[in-house]
C-alpha cells in the first residue's frame, strides 16, 4: 500500500492493535470464572470483550445480580491474566515490522492507550520495545 504522502507521525494503541490480548483476557476470564463457580452466557462473555472495568461491572452485575462480588471476581480475572501473558503475550502479526519502516523514515511514534502505566510497561518490557516509542500517554495520565 502507498500513502498519498508520508506522516508526521504515528500513534498506536496498545491491546489489541500492537498487542494480541483479546484473546488472553478472554481466556482469563473464563479460568475466573471457573475458579470462582461462575458460568459465563456466551452474551455476558461476548459483551465483556474490549471493555472497561467500570462497563464490565454493570454487565456482571445486571447477569449475576447485585449481590454479586465482582470487584473479587475482576481481581482474579487480572491475575490469571498476568499468568497467562507471562507465556502467552505475542505481538500481532505485522507490528515489529511496521516499526522498522517507522524506523527507517524516522517517523515519531506514540502509544495512546487507556491501559495503566504498569501494563504498558510491563507488555512492552517483556518485548524489548520501550525505547521504540518517543511518548507514551496511558490511563490517569
Amino acid at each position: 500500500m502507498k500513502l498519498p504522502r508520508i506522516p508526521a507521525a504515528v500513534v498506536f494503541d496498545m491491546d489489541g492493535l500492537l498487542f494480541e490480548t483479546e484473546a488472553l483476557w478472554q481466556e482469563a476470564l473464563l479460568s475466573a470464572a471457573v475458579e470462582g463457580g461462575h458460568e459465563i452466557p456466551d452474551e455476558v462473555f461476548n459483551k465483556s470483550i474490549g471493555v472497561r472495568r467500570s462497563q464490565c461491572r454493570g454487565l456482571f452485575l445486571s447477569h449475576f445480580g447485585e449481590d454479586f462480588l465482582f470487584d473479587d471476581f475482576h481481581a482474579n480475572w487480572v491475575r490469571h491474566f498476568w499468568l497467562i501473558a507471562e507465556n502467552k503475550l505475542t505481538l500481532k502479526p505485522g507490528a515489529p515490522e511496521l516499526l522498522e519502516i517507522l524506523d527507517q523514515f524516522r517517523l515519531p511514534r506514540a502509544i495512546a492507550t487507556s491501559s495503566s502505566r504498569t501494563t504498558v510497561e510491563r507488555h512492552l518490557t517483556s518485548h524489548s520495545l520501550m525505547d521504540r516509542f518517543d511518548q507514551i500517554i496511558c490511563h490517569g495520565d
